[in-house]
């Protein structure tokens, strides 16, 4: 095919215009037509996948022979074009083997689909169970509102539908289309102001389409999750029109990182359009530099962004690096984002940027050789990991009295917070005593759930990493399965008794009527790890009931909540902090999860410009190694929590310290 060149000062791009009407017997005929996007004809845009490369079919342009996909030659026939229509589909419209050109209808995409009268997405041929689909989505148009539909009147028009069951089945079928998949669509129909879904004869209402996938049960995640981005973008750029504002580029990489395409870079250029500062962290597309370089630049100006953290973090889980070992470790490869970044640091993402209305691209000053980048920053301690659950198990000891007789309210401790960190705002816990729920915790920790009850619970929970790990957590000189042994011995006595305080037996010493209140002070040292040693449990306060099935399976879910995700290599943890500087005493311990790297001694930091707290490591010269972020907690939407709503942040009086970080 012939191109004549475009003039970039006059935004000119090509269109398709229909010489016929299509026939099945005729290929189809086309002329081309070059016009301005500044004020351009009426014209259609096609929204679609190129398909397999190598099944190719022949249309007609400009009287000459041009080779397409099958794909692209469906989509036009069925677009039911009349003579004289426009229409504009890249792979024709775009002269593919001159980069240069590409790279400026590239940065003219946004405009084509903005501009166009209609889009039509074309999804492929009809599937065995599409026209059913079709008959309840247009059941359901009347009761779409803004996209979306209630589970009343899905249900309602699902019942009216002649054959329910394929319906059903065809909307699968539709959601499964490989269009989906392209990361280039979501431009395509975020930008449209009218769009129109095609299946082969078929045309469906968008907003039906978007409105019924919440409603499909068995939907895969993954499709649940791209289609979501697609109405998050749609309803980013409905608004847009109206306010100007949009997400930052680092955001919307995020959000589409499970989107693919044949292009690495075009997982960046993609999004340039939809964003508020694409455009000057990437003024202008390529397609004649390698992708590791375009990919290192990009993260180069977003590490002098204060979105720093982020990036730091992400290059963790996909570092440029590792496809060239020559690039510092603190890049990112944009392009794999989708598969090895964990999900935590890819959810909850309009609380993590919601108050990045300005940005300061001369925030920090960031300092680079060779081997390492170094950043200025500010943090605040929110702890030292003093134990981690996977090390090798402590060699038990003899366990004082004074530990013995506080072993029950350290239990309810341990239970008490395990609950607020990971399992809040659970209705049902006002059910149950803390007394129960720290008691079924003990049993779980040693292993002495009662045959009946542990039928009723999830298979393998208790006997899984995550007990394991938490048994082996210590708290002071012993474990928590220590603790949870003493407990129980304590409360399950035949006769209710048990030892008072005994001084003689844990330090030597006899302890006299006058000598009590310094030895409640001298206990209280002693054992000041978050738990008040020196109050102890009279006869009278112990009195064990069995826990019931439901406190156990409180447990089941908090155990679910603390799962380690053993492809990203999570580590529970105890970290203890300090209430100032001059304080030497760890004044109380939470369980966390930690990276992979971590181990004891590391800190835990609130960073500035970072979402969630991260795990340091000091170096000699006072410098700090970045190891990734920990999970000090869960919402009620199993997200992990900001450093900003760490528990026993408040109680931490220190103030914040400058600290160099290498990466």
């Amino acid at each position: 095919m012939n191109y004549q060149s475009l003039d970039p000062s006059k935004y000119q791009t090509r269109f398709l215009q229909a010489l016929a009407t299509p026939s099945k017997e005729q290929p189809l005929k086309f002329s081309i037509v070059t016009d301005s996007l500044d004020n351009p004809p009426r014209y259609y845009a096609l929204s679609y996948c190129w398909g397999d490369i190598t099944n190719q079919t022949l249309i007609t342009v400009d009287g000459e022979p041009v080779s397409v996909s099958r794909n692209l030659e469906a989509a036009l026939r069925h677009s039911v074009l009349r003579p004289g229509d426009l229409i504009w589909a890249d792979a024709i419209c775009i002269n593919q083997n001159d980069l240069d050109e590409k790279t400026r209808q590239v940065m003219l995409m946004d405009r084509v689909y903005l501009k166009a009268a209609e889009t039509i997405v074309w999804l492929g041929e009809e599937t065995p169970n599409s026209r059913h689909a079709h008959t309840l989505l247009d059941e359901m148009k009347k009761d779409v509102r803004q996209d979306s539909i209630s589970s009343e009147d899905f249900d309602l028009a699902l019942r009216h539908t002649a054959n329910p069951v394929r319906a059903l089945r065809g909307l699968y079928e539709l959601f499964a289309s490989p269009y989906w998949e392209r990361v280039w669509i979501i431009q395509e129909i975020a930008k449209s102001q009218s769009v129109s879904v095609r299946c082969g004869s078929l045309w469906f209402d968008l907003g039906s389409f978007f409105a019924c996938y919440g409603h499909l049960k068995d939907l895969p995640k993954r499709s649940h999750t791209l289609i979501f981005a697609i109405q998050h973008f749609r309803e980013q750029e409905s608004t847009a029109l109206k306010d100007g504002k949009r997400m930052p580029l680092l955001k919307a990489l995020i959000r589409s990182c499970h989107f693919l395409a044949t292009q690495p870079r075009d997982k960046v250029y993609a999004l340039l359009g939809l964003t508020r500062d694409g455009r000057d962290l990437v003024p202008i597309p390529t397609y004649t530099s390698p992708d590791q370089l375009i990919f290192g630049e990009l993260s180069k100006r977003l590490l002098e962004s204060p979105l720093r953290m982020d990036v730091i973090l992400l290059s963790l889980w996909a570092p440029l690096g590792a496809k060239l070992e020559s690039m510092p470790s603190c890049l990112v490869d944009w392009a794999d984002l989708g598969f090895n970044v964990p999900p935590w640091l890819t959810t909850n993402l309009w609380d993590r940027y919601r108050n990045l209305e300005q940005w300061n691209y001369g925030f920090g000053n960031l300092v680079s050789s060779s081997e390492s980048v170094k950043l200025p920053t500010r943090g605040k301690s929110l702890g030292t990991i003093f134990s981690i659950g996977d090390g090798p198990p402590t060699n038990t000891v003899h366990m004082p009295s004074m530990w013995r007789n506080t072993s029950p309210k350290i239990m309810d401790s341990v239970s008490s917070k395990l609950l607020r960190q990971f399992l809040p705002n659970r209705p049902d816990l006002h059910a149950m005593s803390k007394t129960e729920l720290a008691m079924a915790l003990a049993h779980i920790m040693t292993g002495t759930i009662d045959g009946g009850v542990s039928r009723h619970l999830s298979k393998g929970t208790y006997t899984g990493e995550v007990r394991r790990q938490l048994q082996r957590l210590r708290i002071g000189n012993f474990s928590i399965k220590d603790f949870a042994s003493a407990c129980l011995a304590l409360t399950m006595s035949p006769n209710g008794d048990h030892k008072e305080l005994d001084e003689h037996e844990s330090t030597g010493k006899k302890v006299t009527k006058g000598s009590t209140k310094s030895t409640k002070k001298e206990s209280k040292k002693k054992g000041d790890v978050g738990y008040d040693t020196s109050s102890q449990v009279s006869n009278d306060s112990i009195a064990y009931s069995p826990p019931s099935l439901a406190a156990y399976r409180v447990w089941d879910d908090v155990f679910s909540a603390l799962y380690l995700y053993p492809e990203y290599g999570l580590r529970l943890a105890s970290v203890g902090y300090k209430a100032n500087e001059y304080d030497p005493r760890y004044k109380t311990t939470h369980v966390i999860m930690i990276p992979r790297g971590a181990q004891v001694g590391d800190a835990l930091y609130q960073l500035e410009s970072c979402y969630f707290p991260a795990v340091l490591r000091r170096r000699s010269n006072g410098e700090c190694t970045v190891l990734g972020e920990a999970c000090i907690g869960k919402d009620s939407r199993d997200h992990w929590i900001p450093h900003h709503s760490c528990l026993w942040l408040s109680k931490i009086r220190t103030d914040k310290e400058q600290l160099v970080l290498i990466v």
